[in-house]
């Protein structure tokens, strides 16, 4: 498992897709009204779980170099969509097919 690019890629997408949802309920900016709980709760579950699968299964170096990739490609997702339901379906799937293939491999 850790040869492959697909995994690392997958916990990368997973973290980039879940990381808007998640900042949002920290930010001064947002109406708390308008925020969609459930989603938010996924995306924090998603983001959390994925973080510590990719420190989990790469190690410190290789986890945390994922983890600032996700986080990069979050900023800009953030900045550029705005259908947060279908940014939490395709982290869940990514994270899904992940575990997924962690399976497989155990």
């Amino acid at each position: 498992m850790n040869g492959s690019i697909v995994p690392m890629a997958l916990l990368v997408a997973a973290i980039a897709l879940s990381w808007p949802k998640f900042i949002a309920m920290f930010r001064f900016e947002t109406n708390p009204a308008t925020m969609e709980t459930t989603t938010i709760s996924v995306a924090t579950a998603v983001f959390l779980g994925t973080t510590g699968l990719a420190f989990q299964q790469y190690g410190a170096a290789a986890g945390g170099i994922m983890c600032a990739l996700g986080l990069g490609a979050g900023q800009s997702l953030r900045k550029t969509t705005r259908v947060a339901r279908l940014e939490t379906m395709l982290s869940i799937a990514c994270l899904a097919i992940f575990l997924t293939a962690i399976a497989a491999v155990l």
